[in-house]
């Protein structure tokens, strides 16, 4: 193998490993934000009947339109926990009302999906059938919907980057090619 061969091939390694470093950070930018989601905002916890609870929404905060509720209870061992329900109350007498339903086979995680009609003030009222347990209520700001435009934002402007790597890769190629020749 002559030494013009081999130093050809050390510049296309070099050259894959500078594009596969630039696609790389290019993705991490690029999902950066969808990773980072969490599964919601804390809405209420403490100690209620016999255990405890945590309440939370997604999405965080509270929009309009679609939320899902989750709640994970942690009881005592020798009671079987009874239904929850999650009243929702707005502006105007407008209100809703959804039973929980068991996530896995122990019953500690709990959830049902409600709409939110309208931006504003609401109460959030958790009551278990069935006990004389006190029902917990939460006061919550429901914001309105983001545009959907904002959502496709990441995908309108992902021509931009890929412009650039496409430009960069002639650039590295051309500048290989001077090399070599």
């Amino acid at each position: 193998m002559d030494c013009a061969a081999a130093d050809a091939d050390a510049g296309d390694d070099a050259v894959k490993r500078l594009h596969a470093m630039i696609l790389l950070v290019w993705c991490l930018h690029i999902c950066g934000p969808f990773a980072a989601a969490d599964g919601g905002a804390i809405v209420d916890r403490g100690e209620w009947g016999d255990g405890r609870f945590v309440l939370w929404v997604n999405p965080a905060p509270p929009t309009v339109g679609p939320a899902e509720w989750t709640l994970m209870y942690l009881g005592d061992a020798k009671s079987r926990a009874p239904q929850m329900v999650l009243r929702l109350e707005g502006k105007g007498g407008v209100w809703q009302e959804r039973n929980f339903q068991p996530t896995d086979g122990d019953g500690v995680l709990l959830t049902c999906v409600t709409s939110l009609p309208f931006e504003g003030e609401w109460t959030a009222t958790l009551r278990a059938d069935d006990s004389n347990w006190q029902q917990r209520e939460v006061a919550l700001r429901v914001q309105a919907a983001p545009a959907q435009w904002h959502a496709a934002l990441p995908w309108m402007l992902l021509w931009i980057p890929a412009g650039v790597l496409m430009v960069l890769r002639e650039w590295l190629a051309a500048k290989q090619r001077r090399t070599n020749t």
